[in-house]
C-alpha cells in the first residue's frame, strides 16, 4: 500500500507542468543524459531513481533528501524537474514497451466516485441521522426501491443521444440500487443492481455500441457526438461496476469487461474524430473532449489498463489528454476565447465553453459547469486512486478550485446577470451545481466554495446531478 501511494505520487509529478520543478545544479551533466543512478547505462532502474527523488523530496525545505545524478536532466534546460521524468519514463518506456502510469488495484475493487472508507462513514452517519447525510441516503433507498418495481430499459435505436439519456437513467438507478445493498446487505438490491447492468452488458444484447447506434452523420447526433454520448453513461456504469466488484460472479465480471472495452473503443473513435476534423470549428477547449478523457480514465481503472490511462491523462499519443485539456478549459490571463465568444474579455477563472452564451437558449453557464463537472469528476477518481489534481497547478497558472471561486457569486445570488450581464438569461443549473460544489467543499478547506452550500442549503436547493450522482451527493460528500 506504502509503494502504490509512492507510485501515484509520482505518477502525478510526471504530469505536473515544470512550474513545479525541483531545481538542482547540473552544470555538470555528462555524456549518458537520463542516467540518474550514475551506473553508466539509461534504464527502468533510473527511472526508479528519479521518481525516489521526487517521492522523498522536502517540499518544506525545497530541497531533495533522495540523492541522483545531474544526468537525470533530460531536457538540458540546467534543472531536473517534472518533464525530466516525462521525458525519461517515454525512453525507458520506447525501450520496453511499459507505461510509467499504475490503473492496478490496491485494495479490494477498483474504485471510481466512493472509496471504502467514504462509503463507511456515509453510512454511519446516515445510521446517527446525521444530516445531510440521513435525508440524502433517504432519497437514495427511495430510488433504489422504486427501481425495484421499474425494469431498466436500454434504448436500442440508432440514436446515441436517445441512448445516452435511457442509459444515464438506468445506472443511476442501478447505483442507488449497489449503494442500498452496502448499507443494508439486503440481497435483493444487489440481484437488481446486476439485471440493470446485464440488460446493457449481455452479449445478445450489447446496448450502446455499434450493433445497434448509426453515429454516420458528420455532427448533431453523429461524430461529433458520439463520444460524450458514449462517455458520460460508460462513467456510472464503471462506478456501479466497481461498488458490484466484491460481490458478483467471475462470469459477470467477463461479460461486464467485455462490453466496457467496446464502449472504450468506440468513446476513442469520437475522441479521435475531435482531433481528425480540427475540433469542429477549432472548439479546442470543448467539454466533449474532457467528457471523453472522463470515461476513458473510469475504464482504466476498472479494467486495469495502465496504458489506457496514460492515452487519457498525459500520452504524447493524445494530443489532448486531461493535462492539454486542463489548461484549455481554464481560461488565464494570455488566453484567446472561442472565435464565437461575443467577447474576447473573461475573469480568470471563467470556462472556455461559456460562449455558449450565444446559442438560442442562453447556456454559457451551464456548459462551463458541465465541463467543470467532466474535469472535476475525473480528477477525484484519479485522487482516489492516488493521483492529485486537486493540487495541480496548470502551465499558466489554472487550478481545479479556480473556476468554482469564479462563478460562486451567480450562486449565491442566484443571479446569471452579475459582472455586466455576460450570463443574463442563462440557467444556473444550481442542483447540479450544488453536487459540483459538495465535491470541491469536500476536497478545500475554502470560505467561498463553503458560501455557495451555505446559500444553496438556504435556498432549499437539492443536489442532484441526473447523469452520475442522482441525488446521492449529499450522502457521498456531506461534511458536518
Amino acid at each position: 500500500m506504502i509503494f502504490k501511494r509512492i507510485t501515484a505520487l509520482i505518477i502525478l509529478l510526471c504530469l505536473i507542468a515544470s512550474s513545479f520543478a525541483m531545481i538542482v545544479s547540473a552544470a555538470n551533466v555528462a555524456h549518458v543524459r537520463g542516467d540518474a543512478n550514475g551506473d553508466g547505462a539509461v534504464d527502468g532502474r533510473d527511472l526508479v531513481a528519479i521518481r525516489k527523488y521526487f517521492a522523498f523530496f522536502d517540499y518544506a525545505e525545497g530541497e531533495p533528501t533522495y540523492q541522483i545524478s545531474d544526468r537525470a536532466d533530460m531536457d538540458g534546460d540546467g534543472k531536473i524537474g517534472l518533464n525530466d521524468i516525462c521525458l525519461l519514463r517515454k525512453f525507458v518506456s520506447d525501450k520496453s514497451a511499459g507505461t510509467a502510469l499504475s490503473a492496478q488495484m490496491s485494495g479490494e475493487r477498483p474504485v471510481i466516485f466512493e472509496t471504502d472508507e467514504m462509503l463507511a462513514e456515509s453510512k454511519a452517519m446516515a445510521d446517527k441521522r446525521v444530516e445531510p447525510w440521513l435525508t440524502s441516503w433517504q432519497n437514495v433507498l427511495k430510488k433504489a426501491n422504486q427501481s425495484l418495481e421499474v425494469d431498466p430499459a436500454p434504448y436500442l435505436g440508432e440514436s446515441a443521444t436517445e441512448y445516452r439519456l435511457a442509459a444515464c437513467n438506468d445506472f443511476i438507478n442501478a447505483r442507488s440500487l449497489a449503494l442500498a445493498y452496502y448499507n443494508t446487505r439486503d440481497k435483493k438490491y444487489l440481484d437488481r443492481a446486476v439485471e440493470y447492468f446485464m440488460a446493457y452488458a449481455d452479449p445478445d444484447v450489447m446496448a450502446g455500441t455499434d450493433k445497434h447506434l448509426d453515429y454516420s452523420a458528420a455532427t448533431t447526433d453523429g461524430k461529433a457526438d458520439i463520444g460524450l454520448n458514449i462517455a458520460v453513461p460508460l462513467t456510472t456504469a464503471c462506478d456501479v461496476y466497481s461498488l458490484l466488484y466484491p460481490y458478483i460472479s467471475a462470469s459477470d465480471k467477463a461479460i461486464i469487461e467485455n462490453w466496457i472495452r467496446v464502449e472504450v473503443e468506440i468513446v476513442k473513435k469520437g475522441h479521435n474524430y475531435w482531433i481528425q476534423n480540427n475540433y469542429y470549428g477549432e472548439q479546442v477547449g470543448n467539454n466533449h473532449v474532457t467528457s471523453h478523457l472522463m470515461g476513458l480514465i473510469c475504464a482504466a481503472y476498472v479494467l486495469e489498463d495502465d496504458a489506457l490511462l496514460d492515452y487519457a491523462v498525459c500520452s504524447a499519443q493524445n494530443e489532448s489528454n486531461y493535462l492539454d485539456m486542463f489548461d484549455r478549459a481554464i481560461l488565464m490571463e494570455g488566453d484567446t476565447t472561442y472565435s464565437a465568444d461575443p467577447s474576447r474579455t473573461f475573469v480568470e477563472g471563467e470556462v472556455y465553453d461559456r460562449y455558449r452564451v450565444v446559442d438560442k437558449t442562453p447556456n454559457g453557464f451551464g456548459y462551463a459547469m458541465y465541463h467543470l463537472k467532466f474535469l472535476t469528476y475525473s480528477a477525484l477518481v484519479m485522487n482516489h486512486n492516488g493521483i492529485n489534481f486537486f493540487d495541480y497547478v496548470g502551465n499558466n497558472g489554472e487550478t481545479l478550485l479556480l473556476p468554482y471561486k469564479t462563478y460562486a457569486k451567480y450562486l449565491i445570488a442566484n443571479d446569471a446577470s452579475l459582472d455586466g450581464g455576460y450570463y443574463a438569461g442563462n440557467s444556473l443549473n444550481r442542483e447540479s451545481s450544488y453536487t459540483l460544489y459538495l465535491i470541491i467543499d469536500y476536497m478545500y478547506d475554502n470560505e467561498t466554495v463553503s458560501s455557495v452550500i451555505d446559500a444553496l442549503e438556504k435556498d432549499g436547493v437539492v443536489p442532484g446531478d441526473m447523469e452520475q450522482f442522482g441525488r446521492s451527493g449529499g450522502y457521498i460528500f456531506g461534511i458536518e
